[in-house]
């Protein structure tokens, strides 16, 4: 194992690359899902009959910026973009499935469940 110029030993040094790589990923999810969900909360308040129209133009903005961002970090940072990028997807995918279940939960008029139906 060689030593790099940081002094860290190579797989050392992968090692501290690699979890920054999933701290910069999870940083991405994070902020993108935060302003997704305020663009789309702004757009739903203000413009109820432009709203589906904003919220597709919205979603290829960030989608457009999410990819520069990316492009940029890959190309350079020496940073892990495929442990970035698997980051920012499965932590995304997480904050978006909880934003639909607390969605659906707090609706009104939703049906009870299978087993609530109070016979016994």
């Amino acid at each position: 194992m060689g030593v790099c110029r940081s002094g860290l030993v190579d797989g050392e040094a992968v090692l501290a690359l690699t979890l920054i790589s999933v701290a910069v990923g999870l940083a991405l999810a994070v902020a993108y899902h935060l302003f997704a969900s305020r663009f789309q909360g702004w757009t739903a308040r203000h413009a109820s009959a432009t709203a589906p129209v904003l919220a597709i133009l919205g979603f290829v903005v960030r989608l457009m910026v999410i990819t520069i961002v990316l492009v940029v970090i890959g190309l350079w940072t020496p940073l892990n973009i495929l442990v970035v990028c698997l980051a920012f997807v499965v932590l995304f995918s997480i904050l978006n499935g909880w934003s639909v279940y607390r969605l659906v939960s707090k609706r009104h008029g939703a049906p009870p469940s299978a087993g609530a139906s109070g016979l016994t």
